[in-house]
């Protein structure tokens, strides 16, 4: 059964979604490809052993996350240029945030950055 988790929230502090399987959890993301046009993929958390959902091609962010933003957070990463590249796009055509993506040398991910 889906509920919102206790323990583990997106940036902006909205608590995730959490599914008790992965099944669950793809059936969600099922629902919302079909809803909302976005895909999705399921991940077993590090934190609380539950499922939750992430944009396909986000990395979703663990306990022994390395790279931070200069507020000390973890950067949101994502898997190949062109994910983050979708992503630029879609902040800007729905909230008028310019960004840009960068290839992070530490994680072997990419990044976003308004510089």
């Amino acid at each position: 059964m889906s509920k919102r988790s206790t323990t583990c929230f997106k940036r902006n502090g909205e608590p995730l979604m959490e599914y008790d399987s992965g099944f669950e959890a793809e059936d969600s993301a099922q629902f919302v490809l079909s809803k909302f046009n976005n895909e999705m993929t399921p991940y077993l958390c590090d934190s609380c052993g539950k499922f939750h959902l992430v944009l396909k091609g986000k990395v979703p962010i663990s306990g022994n996350y390395a790279c931070t933003d200069r507020d000390g957070q973890p950067k949101d990463s994502y898997e190949s240029e062109e994910t983050a590249d979708r992503q630029v796009d879609y902040l800007y055509r729905a909230k008028q945030i310019a960004l840009r993506s960068y290839h992070c040398y530490d994680c072997n991910y990419w990044h976003l950055t308004s510089h």
